[in-house]
């Protein structure tokens, strides 16, 4: 595209927006927070299995592709069991998407508009956060844009094989890697095979339908090969059903008034809390109008299918609808919101002359860089496990008991072991009572009233002291519905408090980590009162406590 001289930007802006960007992402990862609880889940599995361990059901029931989970285990071959190895993967692939943006973006932005894409995708509260996190979303991400990428440059130049080949590769490959893969292969091969069937040329539309057909194959065999049974679990359905946008489902207009808001905030995340998030969609809209007006439908039909076809999935039942599940999708947001911006800003200056398009424009990544940068001072953590498992150590004389409150078991798990000579049976069995349907799940269903003495199974010696796991309260969550019901299960908190009583030595250790629901700690700590336990000694860390209490 043609360059008017207002629209070039020097080349160290660039530089100084991707360095920022950047360094924000080496910071974040640079933190070493503690493991929070799903990736605790996740990272078990990579450091105890071998790689062919690693194509069966992972631990405590969750779900990632394998070749990911193949390049977590090299990791931690090559970097040892740390949250730096561990997190390495995403960090890179968060990294990788910024470089690869600039060039994806001037496919079909001015360079204005490339710039402030660039601009938030650097400052995106979101693609931060996934960017430091053991979770497969960041490489969802570059994936999905690597293949549109492809797609473009195929359509620019249908001619030159190395697109057609690189095309192919990419959406083999990238249906392997990630999930959502499959939605941007059926978006290519909609976009790609109406383009060359409208311009004649039937046999390319054939060979655009061969390419995301054998995408789609390959997905299909990943999912029916590694994913179909732990996906298909009556805990996976439940926990994502208010996600699942089925047709006469309750609530369906709202839910998917938030599905939508949700698809939209990595690009930009502030607006949706100050209930904006009309006006962020209603921009991303404009600037699918613009490329719609500069290049035609194929650009907007490569950028929004994929979100489409994930909101099929989704009334069909068979894809839940969440900002970490839809993140796959925000590099071509992001190049539709920027281009939205610089088309308002221009309709601004176009009435008040005084104020500059360009100023206009890059004055609208203030906000989130403010966000992001003030993020980074503050270090917001959450979950510290580390810390208390050290101050533990340190303080805990041998043979006092510990008690492990149930939403924290699997970081508890991670932290305590030594995975130079990791004890099997131990995390075997800490796996089964912390696993959808085990008695000490962190999302547990309500069982009406306990009985006392349940959970007389969830105790075992290890090292030179006792573990108790903590039964689950009956309060469980769910995507969207929060925590419910408001209180623990009657009796729970009483069980729990003798169990402790029983198992104390006259001391016992209460780790609590994750128990931001108050309901289920405070209950749990006035229950350990009335049974005539005191609080001898503690320690607090962001997301957690540990308590030492001493019953007289």
């Amino acid at each position: 595209m043609t360059q008017t001289r207002s629209d070039r930007i020097a080349p160290w802006l660039f530089a100084t927006v991707l360095g920022g960007g950047l360094l924000l992402r080496l910071i974040r990862y640079l933190w070493r927070d503690s493991l929070w609880g799903d990736e605790a889940m996740l990272a078990t599995s990579i450091v105890s299995r071998s790689f062919h361990g690693l194509l069966q059901p992972l631990d405590y029931g969750q779900l990632a592709p394998v070749p990911f989970l193949w390049l977590e285990r090299v990791a931690v071959v090559v970097g040892g069991t740390s949250e730096l190895a561990l997190r390495a993967a995403p960090f890179l692939a968060s990294c990788a998407l910024l470089l690869v943006l600039i060039p994806f973006a001037r496919e079909t932005l001015t360079e204005l508009e490339t710039f402030v894409a660039l601009g938030f995708a650097a400052t995106s509260t979101s693609l931060l956060r996934y960017a430091a996190e053991l979770k497969p979303y960041a490489v969802d991400a570059l994936v999905s844009l690597l293949m549109i990428w492809a797609a473009l440059r195929v359509v620019r130049e249908p001619e030159r094989r190395r697109w057609w080949i690189a095309l192919g590769t990419v959406a083999a490959a990238g249906a392997l890697v990630s999930t959502p893969a499959v939605f941007t292969c059926v978006a290519i091969g909609i976009a790609l095979g109406a383009e060359f069937a409208q311009r004649g040329r039937l046999g390319r539309a054939t060979a655009v339908a061969g390419v995301a057909g054998a995408g789609v194959l390959v997905s299909l065999a990943a999912y029916l090969s590694w994913y179909r049974g732990p996906a298909s679990s009556s805990y996976v359905r439940d926990f994502w059903q208010a996600g699942m946008l089925r047709p006469g489902s309750p609530q369906l207009l709202h839910r998917t008034w938030a599905g939508l808001e949700e698809t939209a905030m990595p690009a930009l995340e502030w607006p949706v809390p100050l209930h904006l998030g009309w006006a962020l969609i209603a921009v991303i809209a404009l600037g699918a109008v613009q490329l719609r007006r500069r290049w035609g439908a194929t650009p907007v039909l490569l950028f929004l299918l994929p979100v489409a076809v994930a909101f099929l999935a989704s009334a069909a039942g068979r894809y839940p609808i969440a900002l970490r599940l839809m993140l796959f999708a925000a590099g071509p947001l992001l190049c539709l919101l920027a281009a939205g911006v610089v088309s308002a800003a221009g309709w601004v200056h176009a009435k008040v002359p005084s104020v500059r398009q360009a100023v206009l424009a890059v004055a609208m990544l203030i906000p989130s860089t403010e966000i992001a940068l003030r993020t980074i001072a503050v270090h917001p953590q959450d979950e510290e496990m580390r810390p208390l498992v050290a101050a533990l150590a340190s303080r805990a004389k041998a043979g006092e008991p510990v008690y492990v409150f149930h939403r924290c078991i699997p970081a508890w798990g991670f932290y305590t072991t030594d995975w130079e000579r990791p004890d099997s049976a131990r995390l075997r069995w800490m796996t089964a009572m912390a696993s959808p349907g085990g008695l000490a799940h962190e999302n547990g269903e309500s069982r009406g009233p306990r009985p006392a003495g349940e959970g007389s199974g969830l105790f075992r010696g290890y090292r030179s002291r006792s573990e108790l796991l903590g039964l689950a309260s009956g309060i469980s969550g769910r995507q969207w519905l929060g925590y419910e019901p408001p209180v623990p299960d009657s009796g729970w908190s009483a069980n729990e408090a003798m169990r402790m009583r029983k198992a104390a030595a006259p001391t016992i250790w209460l780790v609590l980590v994750n128990d931001e629901n108050r309901s289920e700690g405070d209950s749990l700590l006035s229950a350990v009162g009335r049974a005539g336990g005191i609080a001898r000694d503690s320690v607090l860390v962001a997301g957690g406590r540990l308590l030492r209490v001493s019953f007289e």
